[in-house]
């Protein structure tokens, strides 16, 4: 099955975009977008799909995508109208692109971002810190949003222990 593209709506008011995702059921969407994506499960499980990656989700799971990956999550089981939730942030790669080239204190997201081509997942443990910010992140529509996304992506540089998803051959034709 080939993926699809998804064109995520523009707002040139804000950067790059958060919110929260919730419905009885995530169903099966294959796609991909040029943007990077950071999702983490607040609530419901299935599968994962990561590129030629496949694993089974629950709420604390929380991965970051380059762009062009192609990514699903589907639902085990339908819920009530909110039984799956999800924080999702998305920004184009030029927005993380300029800060880490005229940052060097940023190097260790650089290369974090440069993992993140074939999706990383973090364990739930290191997720769990982050939660609470990323769903204030979700929420706040203030210029100061800008600060809370560079500090999330700096945390997500310092965890140290993340599994690489899809496999190194992994391609999209």
């Amino acid at each position: 099955m080939k993926p699809r593209l998804e064109k995520l709506a523009s707002n040139q008011a804000q950067s790059f975009h958060c919110f929260i995702r919730q419905a009885g059921a995530f169903p099966f969407e294959w796609h991909f977008h040029p943007e990077m994506e950071l999702t983490l499960i607040l609530a419901g499980s299935g599968q994962r799909y990561v590129g030629d990656h496949v694993s089974p989700y629950r709420p604390g799971d929380l991965v970051l995508l380059g762009p062009n990956l192609p990514h699903a999550w589907a639902s085990e089981t339908p819920g009530g109208r909110t039984a799956n939730r999800a924080v999702v942030l998305q920004w184009p790669t030029e927005l993380t692109d300029q800060l880490v080239d005229s940052c060097g204190e940023l190097q260790a997201v650089t290369t974090l971002l440069r993992h993140a081509s074939r999706g990383v997942a973090f364990g739930s443990r290191s997720a769990k810190p982050l939660a609470a910010r990323l769903t204030e992140l979700a929420k706040d529509d203030s210029p100061r949003r800008v600060l809370r996304f560079l500090e999330l992506l700096l945390q997500l540089a310092e965890i140290k222990s993340h599994t690489r998803l899809a496999s190194p051959g992994f391609f999209v034709e």
